[in-house]
């Protein structure tokens, strides 16, 4: 009957096709052991497994039995065999995350690399229903969203899981039957691991005392909100290429108000795929992740940043919302005696400053942006650049009084960020020009000026700028 089940399965979801290459993911396990024989049962299909074995070297002696388990199950089965065996330090502890979510993810990368090399058509796993059931309810614990509550997909990629309707028991009594030899992973007993807490702790009292085909109704509801999720799926992929402004190594900048206008699940759907572009998943993101995303789309702040798991953050800068994978280094301070006239290099900055005393203004010059002209007489000297300072004001250009820099900043929509890293010249304590963004009324060029200054700052890219925002925690 198994053998039955296993076969619709792979039917109903176009898992294998005949003659396929398929590398077979095999710890030693009952599970995967029992998927080795199962799938050399099906002669109909004529594959051609690959027992496939990482070594992970956690357990010393019992993984090193594990390993020459497998290459003997190989072996005598007449399968091709590869392996692996990490060396002492691949598997480095990060913080925030297990040693085991760290060792599958080395397993995937394992499977995934020989499928390149080899040209497998399929990578086949050893998943079963009630790993299905575990991987929801713990996701569910954790506070997943509908794609993780949608469970391990049938086939992902090049990964299928024909065992994934079939119960452990099952298996189990399939290998008792067939006298099929295996071996056990006594960590798998460790109940400091939340996946075993759950397995050996809390699902056999829910199963007790609410549900005793617990593990069978997780895995149904899995199977229909994945139905949901692929058609949300669909629908976020085109919303996603509609909101994407541009699209880096380490960042996925998206417009702010085209994601106002869509619906609140497809927002969190976009948010994922930024994520998985830039780390390859979305794993360890959850709900408070996804309700900081939306809260800083409708924040009234403009610019905010929310740290994510692995390096990744969310920021905001005006109308732009990114995830990034690179949080922005902080701007170099500076502060430099101009050479009037002649020439002045920022050291660091990749910014150099060049004055010359004229007659008179150019008329073709002065809408540059990055050039600027003062009345050289009424100027106190030395000139000085310097970098922004809080409290810092000028007096804009048409107008009386003097106002904040910030203000200025933000009426520009200047991001933190980067306010830090725009020159200010300055004469004494007066600020003359904040370059690119505004020049100061104080010793601007009238009628009557006799020596004009002409200031032009090169180096500084004034248009598409973009940097990071302030941290918002």
């Amino acid at each position: 009957m198994m053998i039955q089940k296993v076969r619709e399965t792979i039917r109903r979801y176009g898992m294998f096709e005949k003659g396929q290459r398929v590398l077979v993911a095999v710890s030693g396990g009952v599970d995967s052991t029992v998927l080795v024989h199962v799938l050399r049962e099906l002669e109909e299909l004529d594959l051609e497994l690959i027992v496939c074995h990482l070594n992970h070297g956690l357990r010393g002696a019992e993984s090193m039995r594990d390993f020459r388990f497998v290459k003997e199950l190989a072996e005598e089965m007449g399968l091709g065999f590869r392996s692996r065996t990490l060396g002492k330090g691949e598997l480095k502890k990060i913080k925030g995350r297990s040693l085991q979510d760290i060792a599958r993810e080395r397993r995937r990368r394992f499977l995934l690399d020989l499928h390149a090399r080899l040209r497998a058509d399929r990578i086949a796993t050893g998943h079963n229903l009630d790993d299905q059931a575990e991987t929801v309810f713990m996701r569910f614990v954790k506070g997943s969203g509908l794609k993780g509550l949608s469970g391990m997909a049938p086939v992902s990629g090049p990964f299928a899981r024909p065992l994934i309707e079939v119960k452990r028991a099952e298996i189990e009594e399939f290998a008792r039957n067939r006298n099929i030899e295996h071996v056990t992973d006594s960590t798998n007993l460790d109940t400091r691991y939340l996946r075993n807490r759950l397995r050996i702790k809390v699902l056999p009292l829910v199963r007790g005392l609410l549900n005793p085909a617990i593990n069978e109704t997780i895995a149904r509801t899995a199977a229909l909100l994945r139905r949901d999720e692929d058609y949300l799926g669909k629908r976020a992929e085109k919303a996603f290429n509609d909101v994407l402004k541009r699209r880096t190594r380490d960042a996925v900048v998206l417009d702010r108000p085209g994601l106002l206008e869509i619906h609140e699940a497809l927002r969190i759907r976009i948010f994922l795929m930024a994520v998985e572009a830039l780390k390859g998943s979305d794993r360890d993101i959850y709900s408070p992740h996804m309700e900081a995303f939306l809260k800083i789309l409708s924040s009234p702040r403009p610019n905010a940043a929310v740290r994510l798991p692995h390096g990744l953050s969310i920021v905001r800068c005006y109308d732009e919302v990114s995830v990034t994978a690179s949080r922005p280094r902080a701007p170099r301070a500076f502060d430099v005696e101009l050479e009037v006239p002649g020439s002045t290099v920022l050291e660091g900055a990749g910014i150099s400053f060049i004055t010359g005393v004229l007659d008179s203004v150019p008329r073709f010059e002065g809408k540059d942006r990055c050039v600027a002209y003062f009345d050289l007489d009424s100027l106190k000297q030395p000139l000085r650049v310097r970098t922004f300072k809080p409290g810092d004001r000028m007096r804009p250009l048409g107008m009386k009084g003097r106002k904040k820099l910030k203000d200025i900043f933000m009426e520009k929509r200047i991001p933190p960020g980067l306010r830090r890293t725009i020159p200010l010249l300055c004469a004494g304590e007066k600020i003359l020009w904040a370059v690119g963004v505004r020049q100061s009324e104080d010793c601007k060029v009238k009628k009557s000026t006799k020596r004009v200054l002409r200031v032009e700052c090169r180096g500084l890219e004034i248009s598409g700028r973009q940097g990071g925002c302030e941290e918002a925690q």
